[in-house]
């Protein structure tokens, strides 16, 4: 008798434990529905300028928004923009970032609501909308990439639905006292400064978008490449310039020519250096530190942000002369999915044995 009476118990504890489990439906965001995931966006930590929709709609690309809701209530959602068909990735502008640092890759991917007061609640929360956003695009696309942002942390939910995981680094500097973000960077960068200054260097944070673009062309030609963004490039600056969301600051030398600068961007939390150069002509070793430094003073005292991202570059020069500015090293997850394919596989296979052979017959 006692052994039938646990076992109804059981039955009902477990067709109460399915009434109960949180019920999540993911879909596509309709239009009229975007002003509410840009406020969205702009109330999560790991919502981003890159997220919102007025930044997806300069970039020329199809996107697509996955929104999670539970009980009618937006709690989650991902940005992807649709490269080919059934393809997603990252928009033309991001993939020149494999040039160096003269353009960074935003970020995109993930956005998720705001902590609850107790991390285990708020751990459990996040894993569900992650686990239903995931499973959802995986059956929407046969490849999908995705950069998300330093604050999306748990990637378990991604690895379990058969993601891949890559990772990324940047370097985010705290904005909260800039005489403490000063004194963090390493000599030979304050040193840099010191001596533009010294030299005659002022920072112009009146700067267009062509001299930007000036700079970059010139940082492109010097490795060997051409421009193709400018129109996207000069797009995206008139959206956020409507907004008062960007700036230029260019060094100028004493007889005013623009020798370097950055154009920064950002959103109600946060600055991103998104791209900057070094012109054609002989280069200044101190002018592009001295852009950076202003850049990082504009937007913590005049801007009043929390921190500023570089968005480093994982060149090692790069990473190196990004690292002396002091910021925290900063893990960012990239997220990839391949759906099997035969055809696919046994292609890659007939290209591995042929380098095999050829490998042995040129030994």
């Amino acid at each position: 008798m006692r052994l039938r009476e646990k076992q109804d118990k059981v039955r009902v504890d477990d067709a109460e434990a399915k009434t109960l489990a949180p019920q999540y439906l993911v879909r596509t965001l309709r239009t009229d529905e975007w002003p509410a995931w840009d406020a969205f966006v702009s109330q999560s930590p790991q919502g981003t300028l890159f997220h919102t929709t007025k930044w997806l709609r300069t970039t020329g690309t199809p996107f697509r928004i996955y929104g999670c809701y539970r009980q009618e209530s937006l709690i989650g959602g991902l940005a992807v923009e649709i490269v080919k068909p059934r393809v997603a990735g990252h928009s033309h502008f991001t993939r020149e970032a494999n040039v160096g640092r003269s353009v960074n890759c935003p970020y995109l991917g993930i956005v998720l609501p705001a902590p609850s007061k107790k991390y285990l609640t708020t751990l459990t929360q996040h894993r569900n909308i992650l686990k239903s956003l995931v499973d959802h695009v995986r059956d929407q696309f046969v490849s999908f990439d995705s950069r998300m942002g330093p604050d999306v942390v748990d990637m378990l939910p991604c690895l379990w639905a058969g993601y891949s995981i890559t990772l990324r680094y940047t370097y985010r500097i705290d904005l909260s006292d800039l005489a403490v973000a000063w004194n963090n960077m390493t000599d030979k960068r304050r040193n840099d400064i010191r001596r533009a200054e010294r030299d005659g260097f002022i920072i112009d944070n009146e700067g267009s978008m062509q001299d930007i673009l000036s700079l970059v062309r010139g940082t492109f030609k010097r490795r060997g490449h051409a421009v193709r963004f400018s129109e996207l490039a000069e797009r995206r600056d008139q959206m956020l310039r409507s907004d008062s969301q960007c700036r230029c600051f260019v060094a100028r030398d004493r007889s005013g020519k623009i020798v370097a600068g950055i154009y920064m961007v950002w959103d109600e939390k946060c600055a991103y250096y998104l791209m900057g150069g070094y012109g054609t002509a002989a280069a200044h070793r101190g002018a592009g530190a001295l852009a950076i430094w202003e850049a990082i003073r504009y937007a913590g005292s005049t801007l009043s942000l929390q921190r500023f991202d570089i968005l480093a570059s994982g060149l090692p020069p790069i990473e190196r002369f990004m690292r002396d500015f002091g910021g925290f090293l900063t893990p960012a997850f990239t997220v990839s999915y391949r759906q099997p394919s035969f055809s696919r596989d046994l292609e890659r296979l007939i290209r591995r044995l042929k380098w095999i052979i050829t490998s042995k017959r040129n030994y």
